[in-house]
This record gives C-alpha cells, structure tokens and sequence, in this order.
C-alpha cells in the first residue's frame, strides 16, 4: 500500500503524481491513498468516492462530508514524521520534496516489491514511471474521468469552441496555454515568454496546418484580443478547471512546460508542444512531429 503525504502543488503536480502511483498500484495489485488530493477530488470520479481519495475505489461507495475527509490529510504528514524516526516498525518512507535529484523511479522491483508486502509512505513530488503510465494509462485515465458535474461543463466548453470556430468544415483546434502569474518567478522567469513568442508560435502551426485551424488561448490573466488578431481565437474560461476542460477539448496543445497542460495533454491523448526557449528560431523549426503526448509530467 502507497500513502502519499504531501500535497506538493497545485492541480497538474498532484494529478501527476497521483496517476503515476496508481499505475505502479495497478501493476502489483496494490493500493494508493492520497488523503491531500481531497481539494481537488470532487472533480474527478474516482477520487470523489470513499472517505479518502484511493485507487482502487472503494466499494461500497459513501458520499462523506469534506470536513471528514479534511482530517486524513494532516494525519498522513503526521505519520511521516512519525516514519522518519523510525517510529513506525514494518512500514518504509521515501521524501522527495522538490528535489529532481532524489526522484524514486516506481517501477523498479524493488520499489513495486515494497509496495507489496507493507505500508510506503512517499512525500514530495518526484515519484515517476512513464512506462508504467503508459502500460495502465486506460485505467488511470478512467479513474479520473470528469464527475457528472464536471462531464457537463466539459461538454458545454467543448461545444461552445466547436461551435465559435466551425470545426465541422475539418479545423483544428490549437489550445495555447499562457502562463504568466507564477512563471514570472519560477526558476528566475525562465519559462515567462512576452506574448509574441507565443503568436510567432501560432503563426508556425497556422502554417504546418495550411491554416486549416483556430486557436483557444487560456491564460490565468487577462489578455487583450488585439495581441492575437490575425487568428481566429476564443479565450477559455479564465479558471483553473474551465481552462484545463478547454485545453482537454484541443486537437494540439502548446505552452511552456507545464503539469496543467500536460495533463489535458495525457488525459486524452492530446499530442503537445512545450516552449523550452523564447528564441523565436525553435518556433520556425517547429514541425507536426515535435508534438507527442505527455507522459512524464514535465519535471
């Protein structure tokens, strides 16, 4: 049994983390409790049943009140702490934090063989198989198919885009993922693009598609239409949730490295770029086979 004990990031970091579990889960019938993932549970199918969100889903189902489940959360990092002084007997730890250079590779049998046998605790982020993710993809993604709720807020974005762009006459929808509030800090602004990056982009995909293609531009900021108005766009919803729908609903994905389009990416095998550079060079090289579906969730 897998318990993660940290809730490392917002929605793309922790959907990640958690579909990479299950898949090492699924391969030695084991089991994951992620007690953190109860902010973002209700969303999901799988994660929305049972008192903690698991894999696999509890049956009988319960529907618990959340401040029930809120309990389990602080419990789980209590008990890491507990493990780490060797408080716990038969039950192993791993931490990651946001440390790359300590990522626990999943699907080696040692880890699959713990995982077993007794109780592992993993805090941080970096736990990681894509092959693994691949082999279970089908299950991983049905687990965290849309709520009800969510299904019909997808479908109503998706229509609406369809709609706006007339993608019956055989256009394809190019999500842009713009990301900008917390990208003008991370790693020093490293990913933080000027907006014409992004349309030197759009102009090289406009081209590879014989323009045959319109484009959805989600950002958590607010843009100006006059930045992208030699292209047909449409704007996403503006919120977390509404925006990965958007996205989730594209035909290509490009963006700067990102969980939140990555996930959109895997959740329907959506092929997607990631900017590394804003040397506008990588964008005129650019070609239809430098996209491919996430797997990893970009580390």
């Amino acid at each position: 049994m897998i318990v993660v004990c940290h809730k490392m990031g917002q929605l793309g970091n922790q959907l990640f983390l958690f579909a990479h579990l299950i898949a090492a889960a699924a391969e030695r019938n084991s089991s994951v409790l992620f007690p953190g993932f109860v902010d973002y549970a209700q969303y999901f199918s799988g994660p929305s049943r049972g008192i903690i969100p698991r894999y696999p889903v509890p049956v009988p189902t319960h529907v618990w009140p959340r401040w029930i489940r809120d309990l389990f959360y602080p419990i789980a990092l209590n008990a890491l702490r507990v493990a780490k002084r060797d408080l716990l007997p038969g039950t192993r730890w791993f931490e990651t934090k946001w440390d790359v250079t300590r990522m626990v590779d999943i699907g080696d049998p040692a880890f699959l063989e713990l995982i077993t046998c007794r109780p592992v605790l993993c805090g941080g982020f970096f736990y990681r198989c894509p092959k693994l993710l691949m082999k279970h993809a089908s299950l991983v993604r049905t687990y965290f198919s849309p709520s009800a709720a969510m299904a019909t807020k997808a479908s109503r974005i998706e229509r609406n885009i369809r709609e706006a762009h007339g993608t019956e006459f055989g256009k394809r929808i190019v999500g842009v993922h713009i990301r900008r509030r917390d990208y003008r800090v991370f790693k020093g602004g490293m990913y933080f693009f000027p907006l014409e990056i992004y349309v030197t982009y759009m102009r090289r995909i406009w081209e590879l598609l014989d323009g045959q293609c319109c484009f959805v531009i989600c950002c958590e900021e607010s843009l100006e239409y006059s930045a992208f108005a030699e292209f047909g766009i449409t704007f996403g919803p503006g919120d977390m949730l509404g925006d990965l729908l958007a996205l989730s609903a594209c035909d290509y994905i490009v963006g700067p490295p990102s969980t939140f389009s990555g996930w959109a990416s895997f959740s329907r095998a959506i092929p997607r770029y990631f900017i590394q550079s804003a040397d506008p060079i990588h964008a005129e090289r650019l070609q239809l086979s430098d996209f491919s579906v996430e797997w990893d969730g970009w580390t």
